[in-house]
């Protein structure tokens, strides 16, 4: 692992001041940190901050672009469980009401993981009622009463940022490494930690 590479990966991106420009490129960082074999299913590995920004961009991108609709279809909705958690978390709370209306109409209002069958459930719905137009109607709220995701997004992670860097900790623990490439690697968190304190003040 490149101990330099290391010891930059957060402080870079927590010095963007732009909100939505922090939002992807801190996407992209940790996709290529965490995930550089390029894995499908790299998500359910990934420490609890580190998929909120992937799950969070995943939804933040879908809907603004092409509405809920398209967006529960698609293999971003496997992540829509964990969205209606995070968006709770970062204070979103317009959006998480919006996603708990739509997952009223899913078996004991959760919202399927699983893409087929979430598909088949929705399919269902469009050829049992005519016109059904609900997804349209909660995009259309959604973008009438938005929540800044991304800003919202920085300020939580701002304010829990030693839980952040600690998952670099973590990271590091599980990775096969010699105890003197553990201890840079460590070393190397406590540094971000107190870099990015001294950025947010």
């Amino acid at each position: 692992m490149d101990k330099k590479y290391l010891s930059g990966i957060i402080e870079d991106v927590f010095q963007i001041s732009d909100s939505d420009l922090f939002f992807k490129k801190l996407r992209d960082t940790i996709f290529d940190h965490f995930n550089p074999d390029r894995e499908y299913d790299y998500y359910h590995k990934l420490p609890r901050f580190s998929k909120m920004v992937i799950a969070l961009y995943s939804f933040y991108t879908a809907s603004e672009l092409e509405g809920f609709g398209p967006f529960l279809l698609s293999s971003s909705g496997d992540f829509s469980e964990d969205i209606k958690d995070f968006l709770k978390n970062i204070k979103a709370y317009k959006t998480h009401d919006i996603m708990e209306e739509i997952s009223s109409f899913f078996p004991g209002n959760k919202i399927p993981e699983d893409e087929v069958v979430r598909n088949d459930i929705i399919y269902d719905l469009k050829d049992s009622v005519p016109d059904f137009d609900f997804f349209d109607r909660q995009t259309l709220k959604y973008n009438e009463h938005k929540d800044d995701i991304p800003k919202l997004l920085k300020y939580f992670l701002e304010t829990n940022i030693i839980q952040f860097v600690g998952e670099l900790k973590s990271y590091c623990s599980k990775k096969m490494m010699s105890e003197e490439q553990i201890k840079e690697c460590l070393d190397d968190a406590e540094k971000e930690v107190d870099l990015i304190e001294k950025i947010l003040k």
